[in-house]
């Protein structure tokens, strides 16, 4: 048998080429940490309502977590939120409201 023009003797078991691999993008520096509480967060409104919808609801566990939310971020628009709060039914929610407080001053 004559192989086709252009083409060795065999290569037509031969596997084809793999396909031409797009270079890799530029890796992106990562954004330098911040330490938690050097910078004050603004949330978004929709997210601070939330938050201080929570921090009024009947749940205990709820109050808790928008309370530890709010000293987290630092949110100077909780204070009034958190001035409440200091005077919650549940010990903890006012431990760490009080704690917030304090850490925005």
């Amino acid at each position: 048998m004559i192989p086709a023009e252009g083409t060795a003797e065999g290569s037509e078991n031969l596997p084809a080429p793999a396909p031409a691999q797009k270079p890799a993008p530029p890796a992106v520096p990562a954004p330098e940490p911040v330490p938690p509480g050097e910078i004050p967060v603004n949330l978004p409104t929709a997210a601070f309502d939330i938050l201080a919808d929570m921090l009024g609801d009947r749940d205990r566990d709820l109050r808790l977590a928008a309370a530890l939310a709010f000293s987290q971020l630092r949110d100077k628009r909780a204070t009034a939120i958190l001035a409440t709060a200091v005077h919650d039914a549940d010990d903890s929610v006012r431990q760490v409201a009080e704690r917030a407080l304090i850490a925005m001053t």
